[in-house]
């Protein structure tokens, strides 16, 4: 079973959702590999991350996806015009808060506590582009 899924919903609009599941390096590394596959495969799309069902990562996911996105943060730039971040736990929102005031994603983004009001927002900026 993977850690995430991708999932196209509508128009250049993807989910992006994580699995509540113990993880291992193997599997968060498939996550990644299967995260940069995406980005290689599509464009001008805008991306809803879905933390409503994954549990908080310890240091060393976090520090594997931080050193991925910066290796990677010209290709997000080019191909991801927003990313949307479900996150509905409270704690994990603040923590993810501080995270961003630290290091912000290279696109513009939002976190916001429900799917729908991500799709609101994407399908908002998409008749926008």
């Amino acid at each position: 079973m993977k850690y995430a899924r991708f999932k196209h919903t509508d128009k250049n609009i993807y989910l992006l959702a994580f699995r509540h599941m113990n993880i291992t390096y193997e599997i968060f590394d498939e996550y990644l590999d299967d995260l940069l596959k995406f980005y290689h495969e599509h464009s001008d799309f805008i991306l809803i991350i879905d933390g409503t069902n994954t549990k908080f990562l310890d240091s060393p996911y976090r520090t594997r996806q931080a050193r991925w996105i910066n290796l990677h943060e010209d290709l997000i730039k080019e191909k991801c015009l927003a990313q949307y971040y479900v996150v509905n736990n409270p704690v994990i929102r603040f923590t993810l808060s501080g995270i961003f005031l630290i290091k912000k994603p290279p696109v513009p983004y939002k976190l916001v506590s429900n799917f729908p009001e991500a799709l609101e927002y994407a399908r908002k900026q998409l008749t926008f582009q």
